[in-house]
């Protein structure tokens, strides 16, 4: 039998195309494999930690992931940066943060900030957030 002899190019071409193909089926099956995240005590005191940091990036990461992952250990403190945040955006996400968390005394935070709320992006944002609650409210009551 004869040996077949590849050029570098040709080599380079199967090689680029075999890592291809690893990458693309490896990640469409690690995609359907992803769990949520578990966190740990130190991790969660990091992020309520990044909650009230004057850093505004590490704030509005923080804020986010406390939403995002429902995370109700942070409840307290995401009312509490509410009250002091001068920020009308990040304002506005921690409204959104404390709808994910579900809870009334989120809700009632929200509501008291929006009473006296001068800026009107975070005075909308604050009204859009109480109507989806209540509308999440009435469709669980509803459906007993």
């Amino acid at each position: 039998m004869k040996q077949v002899r590849f050029t570098n190019s040709v080599k380079t071409t199967m090689i680029i195309a075999v890592a291809l193909a690893a990458f693309v089926f490896g990640s469409t099956t690690h995609a359907q494999e992803k769990k949520a995240p578990v966190f740990t005590k130190n991790s969660i005191l990091s992020i309520i930690d990044g909650i009230h940091s004057e850093a505004e990036g590490t704030r509005k990461a923080c804020i986010y992931l406390a939403g995002k992952y429902r995370l109700t250990e942070t409840l307290h403190d995401l009312i509490s940066q509410l009250k002091d945040e001068e920020n009308p955006k990040i304002k506005a996400l921690i409204a959104v943060s404390l709808l994910s968390l579900e809870d009334l005394r989120g809700m009632k935070a929200v509501y008291h900030e929006s009473l006296f709320e001068q800026d009107e992006y975070a005075s909308h944002m604050y009204k859009a957030v109480i109507l989806e609650y209540n509308k999440k409210v009435s469709e669980t009551y509803s459906m007993r």
